[in-house]
Formats: structure tokens, C-alpha cells, sequence
């Protein structure tokens, strides 16, 4: 378990460590101040249209869908476990905003077709099914490091999901495995990446 934690520790030192390499700094004209880790600090605090314009990165993920399936047009709920990777991932690396009902590429799908398959067919049926899931597959349970909104984006409903990292001491499994963020990625750890 210690190896894991130094594994942990060493893998957030690194991503912090290239991330600032390969992040242009930027001034504020008015106070002449570096504003880069202004920017990553409060990144959970910009508005949704913000970080649709911002795109994918190390902080922010987008999901079209939590278990509506694009391809088939169905409900397919193995891929609820796409998100559950993405929280994961920025529970056990650093702050994140998780956005379902954008895709890729920014375009807002909504989470309209999601909610044809909760109770009572709402948000709040939606933000249930959710945290049912994060409860049933996270271990230790992630109790006060997620929050859960939604906003209307051109008459399309998004679920806003503000994550905030676990301590440094705790690793979040899901299904007993372990994700990490890695730049605009999540990355399963296995084998010597647990324990190096």
C-alpha cells in the first residue's frame, strides 16, 4: 500500500511537472500577474459555455451520454462506466469538471435520451442514478469531493460534475481498479505503475 501511495505522489508530482512545461503562461494586462495557476485552481468555478470553449484537458472531460448509446441509439448501461473512469481519474489526480451531455468535440447532445431511463424521468432522478453508481463502484465512497449540477445550454440539459481530489494517503478504486488523469486522458494503472 505504500508503494502505491509513492507511486501516486510521484505520478501527480510529474503530471504537474509537464503540464506547467508545456502550459503557455499568461499575464494579466491589468495586474501583470501569471494567471496559469489562477486558471487551474478555478477551473471548477468557470461557467459550462467556458469550459466547452476551453475543450478537453487535463481538468475538464466531456461525455455525450451517460448511458445512452450514440451508435445503437438504446440504452447501454456498460457505458455508464466511462464516466465513472473520469471521476475516478480526477479523484485520485487532481480537481476536475466532468461534463455529460457534450461531446467530443463540444457539440451539446444533452442528456435528454439519459433521462427517459431514471425515476421520475428529471435531474434529480438523473443526479440519483448517478451517485448510486459512484456509491455501488467507488471504494472508499468519495463522501464531500463530488457536486452535482445541471444548467440548460441551448434548451439541451448538461450535468455539470465538479470533482475534487481524494488526499494524497487515499487511492479511489473502481471495480478494483485504479485511473489516474493523464494530460486530456484517463489512464488505467496495472503492474509495476501500482507499485514503482
Amino acid at each position: 500500500c505504500k508503494r502505491i501511495l509513492r507511486a501516486k505522489r510521484r505520478i501527480k508530482e510529474d503530471i504537474e511537472r509537464i503540464f506547467h512545461l508545456y502550459t503557455p503562461q499568461t499575464t494579466n494586462e491589468k495586474s501583470g500577474e501569471d494567471e496559469t495557476d489562477f486558471n487551474l485552481s478555478n477551473i471548477i468555478k468557470e461557467s459550462i459555455e467556458k469550459l466547452i470553449e476551453k475543450g478537453e484537458c487535463h481538468y475538464i472531460e466531456f461525455k455525450a451520454t451517460l448511458e445512452y448509446d450514440l451508435k445503437t441509439n438504446i440504452r447501454n448501461k456498460d457505458l455508464n462506466k466511462e464516466c465513472l473512469k473520469s471521476i475516478a481519474a480526477f479523484l485520485n489526480t487532481d480537481c476536475g469538471v466532468l461534463l455529460i451531455g457534450v461531446k467530443d468535440d463540444g457539440t451539446i447532445f444533452g442528456i435528454e435520451e439519459d433521462l427517459k431511463y431514471v425515476q421520475n424521468k428529471n435531474t434529480d432522478g438523473f443526479e440519483l442514478k448517478l451517485r448510486s453508481l459512484i456509491c455501488d463502484h467507488l471504494d472508499p465512497e468519495p463522501l464531500g469531493k463530488i457536486k452535482v449540477e445541471f444548467s440548460k445550454i441551448e434548451n439541451l440539459a448538461v450535468c455539470r460534475i465538479d470533482i475534487v481530489p481524494v488526499s494524497l494517503d487515499q487511492i479511489i478504486h473502481l471495480d478494483n481498479e485504479v485511473y489516474i488523469r493523464d494530460g486530456n486522458n484517463k489512464r488505467k494503472l496495472t503492474g509495476r505503475k501500482l507499485t514503482d
